[in-house]
């Protein structure tokens, strides 16, 4: 009976040709079309500190090396050091509340009450690091103004004309002098480590001496090079936070509020708020031959009411089709009704044709019932879903077209 409630049963068929659940699909309103994942451009739209909230910019949280200056995590068990301060002198130090690891145990001195970024030591090989790093970048810039250089067609139809007599208007003549410099000048050096065969032999209680800690598989991931020295408090990484945008028109799909600790979106268009949902109500034995019902439930889940006609394939020779179409009006998913427990809808109905496949109406969901004779055993059943919105304005109905999904209910157990 649980599986009956699975949202991957029911694939929904986007725009793509690919098929996926309802709950994984996006609803273009601009393009008037289903996108999945592959249909999406996925960004980032900044990043955020999971622990204290705070956000940043992509161009400072690349400064920041992607890391919290503010919050640390153990190095043992990787749980978020909480401050503590200490009675006599006022000062504070980080302390973790599971393995009660402290700073005091790397030896790290305690920091005043209103220290936020917490001192972190200097890696010895940081200024190394940056020479090389300054190195390749320039020898990016020199390469890829020699590469614009090569592809730059040069004009020599001026005649008498004299560029200098003449204003950069349109900053070219910049363009091309900052890119004859990073020419012209000289590559910068580093200086290259020289082999040598005069290697330190090793002393012999290495391989048989053992550290005095076990230390567990994440720090030795974080900090290999620790040994049997003190560990030191690991910044805490910034989480990205993502935004989607059709691949087509390149409008927001989905965004979420520009406060941090806000939960809501700020655009969301979520196939599930636009296509009704169709769930299988109960499970059927399919006899070939035999003339069977397959019971379904639509549900609404926008704010406005919606207008289905719902069809199985006839494409699909695995079955006779008994019942041809189903046609049937929605409301809309209102919370007060919800709460108050209203069972009658506001303005849903059926066609006459369409009565006596209707099972049951409560709110924004409708049972009905599908009859159909199997000619060979299949676990899939195909369905053409069509509707449009039925809005309360005027203006808005007349312009309200209709849309169509192809849905493929999971029948098997």
């Amino acid at each position: 009976m649980a599986s009956l409630y699975q949202s991957d049963r029911n694939k929904y068929e986007c725009s793509c040709g690919a098929w996926d659940s309802l709950g994984l699909l996006y609803f273009c309103r601009h393009c008037s079309v289903t996108r999945c994942s592959s249909c999406v451009l996925v960004e980032l739209d900044c990043f955020l500190c999971q622990n204290c909230l705070e956000s940043a910019p992509v161009t400072e949280a690349r400064l920041k090396k992607n890391r919290c200056f503010a919050c640390n995590f153990c190095p043992f068990c990787a749980t978020v050091l909480t401050k503590k301060t200490c009675v006599n002198s006022g000062n504070t130090f980080l302390s973790c509340g599971v393995c009660r690891w402290s700073t005091r145990d790397a030896g790290i001195p305690d920091q005043s009450k209103t220290t936020t970024d917490w001192p972190m030591p200097e890696n010895p090989l940081s200024k190394r690091l940056n020479e090389i790093s300054g190195h390749f970048k320039d020898l990016e810039t020199r390469e890829k103004a020699r590469k614009e250089k090569d592809t730059t067609k040069r004009r020599t139809n001026f005649g008498g004309f004299d560029a200098s007599k003449f204003s950069d208007r349109f900053g070219v003549q910049k363009m091309i002098q900052a890119r004859k410099k990073a020419i012209e000048t000289p590559a910068s050096t580093v200086e290259s480590h020289v082999a040598t065969a005069d290697v330190p032999a090793l002393p012999d209680d290495v391989f048989e001496s053992t550290a005095a800690i076990q230390l567990p598989l994440n720090v030795i991931n974080k900090q290999p090079l620790v040994e049997e020295t003190t560990l030191l408090p690991v910044r805490l990484p910034l989480k990205g936070r993502k935004a989607i945008r059709c691949r087509k028109c390149e409008h927001h799909l989905l965004k979420l509020d520009y406060s941090p600790n806000a939960i809501n979106y700020k655009i969301s268009a979520f196939a599930r708020n636009t296509i009704p949902e169709i769930r299988l109500s109960r499970g059927v034995e399919l006899v070939v031959g035999q003339q069977s019902s397959i019971l379904l439930t639509l549900l609404n889940h926008s704010e406005n009411g919606m207008q289905i006609i719902l069809t199985p394939d006839a494409d699909d020779s695995a079955f006779e089709i008994v019942t041809e179409s189903i046609d049937i009006t929605l409301s809309p998913l209102d919370a007060a009704d919800v709460l108050l427990g209203a069972e009658e809808s506001k303005y849903s109905a059926a066609s006459s044709s369409s009565s006596s496949n209707i099972v049951f109406q409560r709110r924004n969901r409708v049972g009905i019932r599908l009859d159909l004779c199997p000619k060979v055993d299949f676990k899939c059943l195909p369905l053409s879903l069509k509707f449009k919105n039925i809005h309360t304005t005027a203006k808005l109905e007349t312009s309200a077209d209709w849309k169509m999904v192809k849905v493929r209910v999971g029948l098997d157990k």
